[in-house]
């Protein structure tokens, strides 16, 4: 919202909606913000229905991983790869407080998002994603993950870069860990499949 109030360029996607009244998912766009001298007074959003042609699922299990796959790809590629090394160059270069914190900024807001989406999809925490998976390992390498997020967020709130910056190598190699499962555990779930 303070990036549309000042007119900075922002990214337009928010997390997607979905209804557990409707079972719809739904696309929010900001429609209205309203402005006060100093700061924002309020604003609106719209929901714009995605159709289901455009975003077919699977169902069960096959369908918990083909999400979790898609989150765990905006986790690696749209927080881990694209700010980790943002935040060492910030650092190394002793840029100034401003950068660093409009750095944590876009952190913060490609987390929420992710967040936010993950809860639209339904999963509140790991038993709701482990019974997709069927080795033990598996489910407890989806716990580690799980364990180390307050440590991310407390890190990034704290705006301590050096323990950021470790957190985020070490979610770096999990992630792809867990990328790795989970694409296993689908391959195996699509053998399985009718034809």
């Amino acid at each position: 919202m303070r990036a549309a109030s000042i007119e900075r360029i922002f990214p337009p996607g928010l997390p997607l909606f979905n209804s557990a009244q409707t079972k719809k998912i739904y696309r929010p766009v900001l429609y209205r913000l309203d402005l006060m001298p100093s700061d924002i007074q309020g604003f609106k959003l719209i929901f714009i229905e995605i159709p289901n042609e455009e975003d077919p699922r699977p169902v069960g299990a096959l369908g918990t991983i083909s999400k979790l796959l898609t989150m765990a790809r905006k986790f690696h590629w749209g927080i881990i790869e694209k700010y980790r090394s943002q935040l060492q160059g910030l650092v190394d270069k002793k840029e100034s407080e401003e950068k660093i914190n409009e750095c944590l900024e876009a952190v913060d807001s490609a987390l929420a998002k992710i967040e936010s989406e993950s809860v639209n999809l339904g999963f509140f925490n790991p038993e709701c994603i482990t019974p997709a998976f069927s080795g033990q390992g598996d489910k407890e390498k989806i716990k580690e993950i799980a364990e180390i997020w307050p440590d991310l967020r407390k890190a990034l709130s704290d705006k301590n870069l050096e323990n950021l910056i470790n957190i985020m190598d070490k979610m770096r190699k999990m992630t792809k860990g867990f990328l790795i499962i989970a694409s296993q555990n689908y391959h195996d779930l699509l053998k399985q499949m009718d034809d």
